[in-house]
């Protein structure tokens, strides 16, 4: 939810220590300004009254002045991305943070005898839209290394199958067409700190260096290792004891 603070102040003295949701400053005098060249943001100057008017925005979208009524404005985006926008008309100004796709400001300019003021510039600054990290399936399966860092294991069952994490990633075919196969991923690149998965899957995101991590398929290998030399070992033996047995 957005917030508005109003303050009977000029925007310099405020300015700085309010950073978040809706700034109004009243009682701003004629020298006030929005910023521009400054922290990204670009000034919009001259802007025509008793008008709506519509600018281009750098790089992406477009503002339109006095829009949806006097003294107010709204941001034109794509998807995802985010505008802080400052508008003064008459002696007032406002700075609202986080404006996206047909969003307006909430605050319009007043003259000082109590009506709609016309905006005279504007200043915006964009965000571009947060890329959700994701690790796949197919790295968790063959990057056992990564797995300790999300509390997880091969061997943690799965609430919604009752399977295995470890099963779920060794059998694709299965799990795939059941959506589970990419579910655990889903957990997994949640639940790692140094990856910022916010639900959506973006390819060849994975912030984690494969190359640091033992692979499923070589840990499973090192512990059969043992496994195997025993039964050599026994097998040996028996073949040893059979040929004496024959001499005797």
């Amino acid at each position: 939810m957005k917030k508005t603070k109003r303050v009977v102040a000029s925007l310099a003295a405020i300015a700085a220590v309010f950073t978040v949701g809706t700034l109004f400053a009243s009682g701003a005098s004629a020298a006030d300004t929005c910023p521009d060249g400054v922290d990204g943001w670009v000034k919009i100057d001259d802007v025509p009254g008793g008008t709506q008017t519509t600018y281009g925005l750098s790089p992406v979208g477009s503002l339109v002045t006095n829009s949806p009524s006097t003294g107010r404005v709204t941001v034109y985006l794509p998807a995802g991305w985010t505008a802080d926008v400052c508008v003064k008309g008459a002696l007032e100004i406002v700075q609202e943070y986080g404006l996206g796709n047909g969003d307006s400001t909430s605050v319009a300019m007043m003259t000082p005898s109590g009506n709609p003021a016309d905006v005279s510039h504007v200043s915006y600054r964009l965000h571009e839209p947060e890329i959700s990290e994701w690790c796949s399936p197919g790295f968790w399966r063959n990057n056992y290394g990564a797995w300790p860092a999300t509390g997880y294991s091969p061997t943690s069952i799965d609430s919604v199958t009752g399977v295995s994490f470890g099963t779920i990633l060794a059998n694709p075919k299965t799990y795939a067409r059941t959506g589970d196969y990419e579910r655990i991923a889903d957990i997994l690149s949640g639940a790692h700190p140094d990856v910022d998965f916010t639900g959506e899957r973006t390819p060849d995101s994975c912030p984690l260096a494969a190359d640091e991590a033992e692979t499923l398929t070589a840990s499973k290998a090192r512990k059969a290792k043992p496994k195997v030399k025993a039964k050599k070992a026994k097998a040996k033996a028996k073949k040893v004891k059979a040929r004496a047995k024959a001499r005797a």
